[in-house]
Order: structure tokens, then sequence, then C-alpha cells
């Protein structure tokens, strides 16, 4: 399989809620702000599909400005 990163993923208050409780916890955000930059995450398009399980290894491929992740 063969991603290309297309952008970063900034982040909303979501990643501070407990999902079974609903109770926040803003240290999250906090540390994702201060850390990342506000960003957890990417968003990304398909190059070449294929299978993906846990365990695989990934590899980060930069060519100029793009980056591509490779399992």
């Amino acid at each position: 399989m063969r991603m290309r990163v297309d952008r970063r993923d900034p982040r909303c208050v979501i990643v501070t809620m407990d999902l079974h409780t609903g109770q926040r916890e803003p240290v999250i955000l906090r540390h994702i702000a201060r850390r990342r930059g506000g960003c957890a995450g990417i968003y990304g398009s398909t190059v070449t599909p294929g299978r993906v399980a846990v365990g695989d290894a990934v590899v980060l491929e930069t060519s100029g400005s793009s980056y591509e992740i490779i399992t």
C-alpha cells in the first residue's frame, strides 16, 4: 500500500473528551498544540491500494516537498 500525505490534520476539542463519561481533559489539546503545532494526524490519498495490518512496517518517503507512506 502506498499513500500520499496531503496535509496535516488540525485537532478540535473532541480529543479532550472521554468517550464513556463525556468528561473533558483540556491538557490533551494543550499538549497537542504545544508539541505538534495543533495537529495530531494527516489527511492522505491512496496512491497504490493494498492491505495494511497491525504490526506492518511503515516507511516515510520524501520527494521534494511531498511525502508518501509505504507499508
